[in-house]
This record gives structure tokens, sequence and C-alpha cells, in this order.
């Protein structure tokens, strides 16, 4: 799991996301993750985007709106 600043080529910067956790594949660290993101920004069907497959993974990008949301839901693991 990594934290990343999106920018303007990301499809998740152009619905309002600033900021994404990037999982390598789907695991229950990554509902966890989405689970506490979407507690502290609130719900939105379209905070979530499935990456372009690579030969061994299909990253997962979970989006938020602050960096504040980041802090607080690593803590929340």
């Amino acid at each position: 799991m990594k934290l990343i600043k999106l920018d303007r080529r990301h499809n998740l910067y152009r619905k309002g996301y600033r900021y994404a956790f990037r999982v390598n594949r789907w695991r229950s660290d990554s509902q966890k993750i989405e689970r506490a993101v979407k507690e502290l920004e609130g719900y939105h069907w379209d905070c979530t985007f499935w990456g372009k497959p690579t030969k061994y993974e299909r990253p997962y990008y979970i989006g938020m709106r602050n960096e504040q949301t980041a802090t607080m839901a690593m803590l929340k693991l």
C-alpha cells in the first residue's frame, strides 16, 4: 500500500480527488482502508478505481480529497 498524490492525468483527479492509496491487488487490508476512508469523508460511489493490469497484478486506487484523511485512515488500522 502506498500513498500517492494524483495529477491531472489520473481518472480520480478529474473527479475531485487529490490523494489516493495505491494497492497492488485486492486484499482484506484494502477493504479496511476503503471502509475507513468512506467513514471519514462520507460515502462516494466514485472514490475507487481499478488501474490497468500488468503481468501479475492490477492496481486498485482508493481516492480521497484531503491529506488528513490519509493520516486518520492509517491510524485506524
